[in-house]
């Protein structure tokens, strides 16, 4: 039935087109609609795919980072409410006081786990520390955002890269209040960031970016405080100021971000992105995922429809070999019988002719055979002797008389 209906088609398209033609049309447009259709599923496909991966690393990278920088708030609280702390800060000039703060400091890093633990004044110096912090006691922070917001009445979290012993972290900052709400102080902690605390080291394009763009955590060492784009000359002079970074350049990368859609264009690659907000406002965690499997699917559905395209053309042009076979053999039986017929009809007549022709002379020798007894009968009626020869004198009739 199928075979029917693709070679009526054929038919109808040859007597327009061509033959040729219209093999061309009935196996080339069908297959250019299917590879187009298989090259988009297959481009769908693997899109779902990377989509589906990036937004389960998400979720499960930006979980495991926002509990390592929501942690110390927590402590910093409970540590601002000490009285030992209260006490240090009522009166800053008091050794015994100042002891026990520092007391209070190096048990809540012992208990919680957190790097830094510090107590400051309204002027912005190192009141108190931990054990291992002393060296800092004194020491003038007042430049630190998360200090300056504290002072302030803010509670603060704030990302950078540790101005006394450089390691990367989230600084929680609260003020301390002493009788009628006034701000006596700042505490302060500090929970060390690192990327195989936070699964970075098992994710090869993942970032924590400041909102200045800035990467703060990379699985790739050597990105880190480059930047996702460029930053103005005057928050650079704040940045540098606050020491949030340390002395690195903070060096734009060559990022080509393409506005209508999550995807860049980086290192001669095109990536695919997913980014959620996670710690302080701006700082946002990417993470990249390379879009060539989408290339190499397509090319793989189009080395499919193109198979199938090959497939498809034999069978047709198979079958309409078949097809144009049959007719050939078809045409050549008719005219084959035609031929048998006509050479029986003239096989026909001529019999009939030669029967005829049989007839004919079985009626002339029936005359002469007849002749022949009449004139035997006459002979031998007669009284006499007759003999009868031919030129050469052979006897060839004679009667009964003789």
């Amino acid at each position: 039935m199928i075979k029917e209906r693709v070679y009526g088609l054929y038919e109808r398209l040859a007597a327009f087109l061509g033959r040729r033609l219209a093999v061309a049309v009935l196996t080339g447009v069908p297959f250019f609609v299917l590879g187009w259709l298989l090259v988009g599923l297959g481009k769908e496909i693997t899109l779902k795919e990377i989509e589906s991966e990036l937004n389960q690393s998400l979720s499960t990278t930006s979980a495991l980072l926002s509990e390592y920088v929501s942690a110390p708030m927590t402590m910093v609280r409970l540590m601002a409410q000490q009285e030992e702390v209260l006490s240090a800060l009522q009166d800053p000039q008091s050794a015994q006081a100042v002891a026990a703060a520092n007391e209070v400091m190096d048990r809540y890093r012992q208990i919680s786990g957190l790097s830094v633990t510090g107590l400051y004044t309204t002027q912005g110096r190192v009141l108190a520390t931990y054990k291992g912090g002393l060296s800092y006691l004194g020491r003038d922070l007042s430049f630190r955002p998360y200090v300056q917001h504290a002072i302030k009445g803010e509670h603060s979290l704030y990302l950078a890269l540790g101005y006394n012993e450089k390691r990367r972290g989230c600084y929680a900052a609260t003020p301390v209040r002493g009788k009628n709400d006034r701000i006596l102080g700042v505490a302060m902690a500090k929970n060390e960031l690192r990327e195989d605390l936070v699964g970075f080291d098992q994710i090869k394009r993942a970032y924590f970016v400041s909102p200045e763009g800035v990467i703060f955590l990379s699985g790739n060492p050597d990105l880190l405080y480059r930047t996702f784009w460029p930053i103005s000359s005057q928050r650079l002079d704040e940045l540098r100021l606050s020491r949030q970074f340390g002395d690195h350049r903070l060096t734009a990368l060559q990022v080509d971000w393409k506005p209508d859609s999550r995807e860049v264009r980086w290192e001669k690659q095109d990536l695919i992105y997913r980014s959620s907000q996670v710690g302080p406002s701006g700082w946002r965690l990417f993470i990249f995922k390379d879009k060539s499997p989408v290339f190499r699917s397509q090319i793989l559905m189009a080395i499919v429809a193109f198979t199938l395209f090959v497939i498809a053309n034999l069978g047709i042009f198979a079958l309409i070999r078949q097809k144009e076979t049959a007719r050939l053999l078809s045409a050549a039986n008719l005219e084959l019988e035609r031929r048998v017929a006509e050479r029986t009809a003239e096989l026909s007549k001529s019999n009939d002719d030669l029967q005829t022709h049989i007839e004919e002379r079985k009626k002339a020798e029936e005359v002469i055979r007849k002749s022949e007894q009449d004139l035997r009968s006459t002979l031998n009626s007669i009284g006499e002797a007759v003999i009868s020869t031919d030129r050469q004198g052979n006897i060839i009739r004679m009667n009964t008389v003789a």
